[in-house]
């Protein structure tokens, strides 16, 4: 269970400029419901919209506030590629499947896009995204996936910027050049998941804050959730509950690791099927809730998450 003082959110800018919101109300007493999310993050918030978009039951218990962890204080970063980079993913999976990958990632950013206009979220959404080299080395390495981005992936959307060119966006002798990306972009994390929440609440999903999963069992081919306030019956239940899961090492003999291969026509192995309970099924998040720097719900490759040798600046494009 959640540190039982980590009940509202902290200081942060992001709390600070917060826009107005509902307060969702603790469950109390006992309900039932088809989908169980654990979790009131960017994980199990864009697991329950499209749910309860599509006319499916579905209800969300969070342990604190809305966007409490990393969803709401990330740097709110919406980026296109990955936090290891292309070429990792390309020696684990091969060119073929990579550009796989590469296509979620580009298709996740148009998903957040689509979602801000169409549900009308307030949290600063701006396009334009550079990469900066501070060193000759970032400079060769950036010229040299520029290159390999626009033959292998089809990204003739980037804009390569010498440092004169930079020096008109950043206005600073610092930097070498930059890889200009007017696709990916920046917004304000905690205002992005709370229109998530409000969009996921309006198409019928029930949202319970304050309310710490503390146990579950197996009830009549389903779940049962145990709350300190209340229950839930379900038959799905899914844990995206980041690495705020108290109960993580009851449920760690039913994880299966997620493999490095992915199907050609299907998503990652990124959710683990638990042993099934009748028609019951229980999906462990196998993620954070903003993999990578983005902040969007997507995939990510089995590599490791070593930060990139160059820098970056969000710069509004023109």
């Amino acid at each position: 269970m959640i540190h039982p003082n980590f009940k509202e959110y902290l200081p942060s800018y992001y709390f600070s400029t917060i826009n107005p919101h509902a307060a969702y109300p603790k469950l109390e007493g006992r309900l039932k419901t088809e989908t169980c999310v654990i979790g009131g993050g960017l994980t199990g918030l864009c697991t329950a919209l499209p749910l309860a978009e599509n006319g499916r039951e579905v209800t969300v218990l969070e342990a604190a506030r809305i966007g409490f962890g990393a969803s709401g204080r990330s740097g709110g970063q919406v980026i296109s590629d990955y936090a290891c980079g292309m070429e990792e993913i390309e020696k684990q999976v091969g060119l073929e499947q990579a550009r796989w990958f590469w296509q979620q990632s580009l298709q996740a950013v148009e998903l957040v896009d689509e979602r801000v206009k169409k549900h009308q979220i307030a949290c600063n959404w701006q396009r334009g995204y550079a990469t900066v080299a501070i060193r000759p080395q970032h400079w060769e390495e950036l010229q040299q996936w520029h290159e390999h981005a626009r033959q292998h992936y089809g990204a003739t959307h980037y804009q390569l910027w010498d440092k004169a060119t930079l020096k008109q966006q950043l206005a600073s002798d610092m930097y070498l050049g930059a890889q200009f990306d007017p696709h990916s972009g920046h917004l304000h994390p905690l205002n992005y998941t709370l229109g998530i929440a409000r969009a996921a609440a309006e198409a019928g999903a029930q949202i319970f804050e304050q309310s710490p999963m503390t146990r579950i069992e197996p009830y009549q081919g389903g779940w049962l959730v145990h709350t300190p306030d209340g229950s839930i019956e379900c038959q799905n239940l899914v844990y995206a509950v980041n690495t705020y899961a108290g109960l993580h090492q009851k449920f760690k003999s039913l994880e299966k690791k997620p493999s490095p291969s992915a199907p050609s026509s299907s998503p990652p192995n990124r959710w683990a099927n638990a042993p099934k309970n009748s028609s019951a099924t229980t999906w462990l998040s196998a993620t954070t809730d903003t993999s990578s720097t983005t902040t969007a719900s997507v995939p990510t490759a089995a590599c490791s998450s070593a930060a990139k040798t160059t820098s970056s600046s969000t710069i509004p494009t023109a």
